[in-house]
C-alpha cells in the first residue's frame, strides 16, 4: 500500500509539473503572438496610413525590444548549430542599429523612473547583444555585416 501511495504522489507531482509548465508556456506564446499580431496587423498599418512613419520606427523598436527581452530569457534554449549561426547574425546586426543611434522612444520618454527603467534594460540588452557583436568579430564563418 506503502508504494502505492508513493507512486500516486509521483505520478500526481510528474503530471502537475508537466501541466504547469506546458500551461504557462503556451500562455506566454499566446500573449506574445496576440501582442505581435496588434503590432504588426493593427497598430503599424494605422500609422503607415496616416504617414506617420515616426510612430512606426517607435512601435517597431518597442516591438523589438520587448522580443529581446524574451529572446534573453530563453537563450540557450535552442543549441542547433544553423540556428545559433543565424541568431548571432540577427543579434549583430540589431546590435549595429542600435549602436549606431539608440531607439528613438527612449528619448521621448518623460516620466523619471520609466525613463531610468528603459535606459537601464537598453544598456542589458546592448551588453547582451554585444557578445554576439563580438562572436561576428572573431568566426569569419558566420558571415557577418560589420556595419
Amino acid at each position: 500500500m506503502k508504494y502505492l501511495a508513493a507512486i500516486a504522489i509521483l505520478f500526481t507531482g510528474l503530471f502537475s509539473g508537466y501541466f504547469y509548465a506546458n500551461y504557462r508556456a503556451n500562455k506566454a506564446a499566446e500573449d506574445n503572438a496576440i501582442v505581435n499580431i496588434l503590432h504588426s496587423g493593427v497598430v503599424t498599418p494605422i500609422f503607415l496610413e496616416r504617414q506617420n512613419y515616426s510612430m512606426v520606427m517607435t512601435m517597431s523598436a518597442i516591438n523589438t525590444a520587448s522580443n529581446l527581452d524574451i529572446a534573453i530569457d530563453k537563450n540557450g534554449s535552442n543549441t542547433d548549430k544553423e540556428f545559433i549561426m543565424s541568431k548571432t547574425r540577427a543579434f549583430n546586426a540589431l546590435y549595429l542599429n542600435w549602436e549606431k543611434s539608440q531607439p528613438s522612444y527612449i528619448n521621448e520618454l518623460t516620466e523619471p523612473e520609466t525613463k531610468e527603467w528603459t535606459i537601464e534594460r537598453y544598456k542589458r540588452q546592448m551588453s547582451f547583444l554585444k557578445q554576439f557583436h563580438e562572436a561576428c568579430l572573431k568566426d569569419k564563418e558566420l558571415q557577418c555585416k560589420d556595419s
